[in-house]
């Protein structure tokens, strides 16, 4: 199933039946699925958030072949990915740079282990440069976890999907998710006048991204990115 809404072209199906016939893309900006081994967690395990990412099939990772000759790609991940996100991007002669998102408010369970307060976010790129600015290009964020009503386990605030889809991709290039969920990475792109890719597997989740993104489109684009700020010269 196909779906066209202004420059977002969504899909209703597996990514990996779908991305072999589309076009190419400038930059993919994607939550996947997470190594988190919610099945076998202790008492985290009874968290409705980890059963709803069991059911769905969200916690057993991702093939990183699936993003080979993508010149840019932002993944969230969990700690267990980093080193082979680290050897992928190596082994395949792409730069790359840790981010984070710092929680402010973290599920409040421990379980004889720190907080659960930090996610990962890798972008990794070779062959093109940043995009963004000054104020886009920061390596951490810090904000909560929003609550939504997208009956989604995984949903990403828009204050850091925005800077991660202005890093990526420049105005009027198109940005691709594989793995689309509730829609919030074609919410920033189609907001900050970038065309966009989605494809979800699950109905639910794909009828959520086309409201989503079908009134981000009718909204228009809201703001543009800041300019760079200007350093004066020290010179005489």
């Amino acid at each position: 199933m196909k779906v066209e809404i202004g420059n977002a072209t969504l899909y209703l199906g597996d990514c990996m039946n779908i991305l072999p016939t589309l076009d190419k893309v400038d930059a993919v900006i994607t939550d996947p699925p997470y190594e988190i081994g919610a099945k076998g967690c202790g008492l985290a395990g009874n968290r409705k958030y980890l059963s709803d990412m069991t059911d769905a099939d969200i916690v057993s990772g991702f093939d990183l072949n699936v993003f080979l000759n993508f010149q840019h790609i932002v993944t969230f991940c969990s700690k267990a990915q980093i080193a082979k996100i680290i050897a992928f991007s190596e082994n395949n002669a792409y730069s790359w740079r840790l981010l984070t998102w710092h929680k402010n408010n973290p599920t409040p369970l421990t379980n004889n282990n720190y907080l659960p307060d930090t996610e990962y976010i890798f972008h990794i790129w070779k062959g093109q440069k940043l995009g963004g600015n000054y104020e886009s290009k920061r390596t951490w964020f810090v904000t909560d976890v929003e609550k939504n009503n997208f009956d989604h386990p995984t949903v990403k605030p828009m204050r850091i999907m925005s800077p991660l889809c202005e890093n990526a991709a420049n105005k009027g290039q198109t940005i691709l998710d594989p793995f689309m969920g509730s829609g919030t990475t074609g919410v920033a792109a189609v907001m900050l006048g970038r065309k966009f890719i989605g494809i979800e597997r699950e109905p639910k989740y794909f009828d959520i991204a086309c409201k989503r993104i079908e009134q981000a489109a009718a909204q228009g684009q809201l703001f543009e990115p800041e300019p760079m700020k200007q350093q004066q010269s020290c010179l005489i």
